[in-house]
This record gives structure tokens, C-alpha cells and sequence, in this order.
């Protein structure tokens, strides 16, 4: 039985679930490496998103992922859609808040990429 969790534990672990849109298993997405590329497939394993970027965040309740592609940070909606080029040195996501690292200090964007806030924080999070 200690086998079999431990064996659970690490499959798990190997494995990053993300949610998208609105967070019921029907919308699961779970990001695959694939010759050094990552993408999501859906529950079932039908390929959802063909792996073609460098690595993959988890999908925020709002539907949307960051991605790195060659080094940078963008944002893709659950369909694969680029919807913020990826430009930037970091993103993080919470809710319909998208902060954008750039030039060493962190701002707010919009879903298009536009600034809100100009980068001028060395830190965001919330609390």
C-alpha cells in the first residue's frame, strides 16, 4: 500500500495540472514535455496545445498561462492563442491581474500586453 502512494506521490509530482477557465475537470489541462518542447493535453490525453514552448505555467482561473519561448515570457489563452508576446522577464498572473517583469522591476499589464502600471517595483504579490 506505501509502494503504491509512494508511486502515486511521484507520478503526481511529474505531472503539472493546470486549470483553465473555469476550473471544473472538464476544462483540465496538463502540461507535457515532449523532445524538450511543452504543450497541454486535455483529461482524456487528446493534445489540447502542441508543445512548442520552452516551459509552461499553470493556467489562472481566468483562462490564461504564461509561457517561455526563447527565453522570454508571454501569455496564451486555453486555446494555445499568444495573447501577450512573449517579451518580458517574468509574468505572474492572478486573476485578471497580469504583472509583468521588465528592465528588473515588475509592473501591471492588460490581457494585450499594454501597461497599466509602468515597471518600477522590485516585488509584487499579494497578500
Amino acid at each position: 500500500m506505501r509502494v503504491k502512494f509512494l508511486l502515486f506521490c511521484l507520478l503526481f509530482s511529474l505531472v503539472n495540472y493546470s486549470v483553465a477557465q473555469n476550473g471544473s475537470d472538464e476544462n483540465l489541462l496538463i502540461s507535457i514535455e515532449v523532445a524538450g518542447k511543452w504543450g497541454y493535453i486535455d483529461a482524456t490525453g487528446k493534445m489540447v496545445i502542441q508543445p512548442q514552448f520552452g516551459n509552461v505555467l499553470s493556467f489562472a482561473e481566468n483562462g490564461l498561462a504564461a509561457v517561455i519561448m526563447n527565453g522570454k515570457y508571454g501569455v496564451i489563452d486555453s486555446n494555445g492563442k499568444i495573447v501577450v508576446k512573449p517579451r518580458f522577464e517574468g509574468i505572474e498572473i492572478y486573476r485578471d491581474i497580469l504583472f509583468a517583469k521588465e528592465g528588473g522591476k515588475w509592473g501591471i499589464i492588460d490581457k494585450k500586453g499594454a501597461y497599466i502600471a509602468k515597471p518600477q517595483f522590485d516585488r509584487v504579490g499579494l497578500y
